[in-house]
């Protein structure tokens, strides 16, 4: 029988493949491609697709099939295109993923909490990455665009440390959200322990919609003032 030569690319190919579906760690990192616009594209590895694809391109690229296409050209600014900012803040820490207009990656980690620094951490780090000072305006017309994220406010439900709530409902609805969907996760409990709501208390509203949205009864702003001015009192 004659045995044909593999080539080493696919051989190392099929030696990621392998390490991969026997769960060892595979590079799996966010890379930027270049394609015919010239312009790089984040791609990230995670479907096992992807990953067989990244492994193929990575034993090619080592033996040197597949060149790169980086130049002094990509590393120059785009006039068309601005700063692209990523911002996820969260209890302690604010991460701040920026991509520059020549589409570099960059990343920065600040407190989110920091009086004696800056009062805004996302802000902060917006003005870290364009060299803007504190008392300067930042120049909008140099950035994209801006997403952000935070675990802020899921943070102050689970741990009850929001700020005290008043419920305004219409009159005859003070008990909906408590009574809910009457779901009954553990239907033969003889003691029922009901979530503990997220507001402190309840004022009710004369006032009325149809079910098609139209007016049945209109807000009654005296006693709505009425009733805020109980609560903050």
């Amino acid at each position: 029988r004659q045995h044909r030569s593999v080539p080493q690319s696919s051989t190392k190919f099929a030696q990621c493949a392998a390490n991969y579906r026997r769960r060892r760690p595979v590079a799996t990192h966010a890379r930027t491609f270049h394609i015919s616009t010239r312009k790089p594209v984040v791609a990230f590895a995670n479907p096992v697709s992807s990953v067989l694809r990244s492994c193929r391109r990575i034993s090619e690229r080592k033996m040197g099939v597949v060149a790169t296409a980086s130049t002094e050209a990509d590393s120059k600014c785009s006039p068309e295109r601005g700063w692209e900012f990523w911002i996820d803040r969260g209890g302690t820490f604010t991460d701040v993923v920026a991509r520059h207009p020549n589409g570099q990656l960059l990343t920065r980690k600040f407190l989110s909490e920091n009086p004696e620094q800056y009062k805004d951490a996302a802000v902060y780090g917006i003005r870290a990455f364009l060299g803007v000072g504190p008392d300067e305006r930042i120049p909008a017309e140099k950035i994209d665009f801006i997403k952000m994220g935070t675990t802020v406010a899921t943070n102050a439900l689970l741990e009850r440390k929001g700020e005290r709530t008043l419920l305004l409902i219409t009159k005859g609805f003070r008990d909906a959200l408590q009574i809910a969907y009457q779901a009954r996760p553990r239907l033969f409990d003889r003691r029922i322990l009901l979530p503990e709501l997220l507001y402190e208390s309840v004022g009710e509203l004369s006032e009325r919609r149809g079910a098609a949205g139209e007016l049945v009864t209109p807000l009654d702003l005296d006693a709505a003032r009425g009733l805020l001015s109980a609560a903050y009192a």
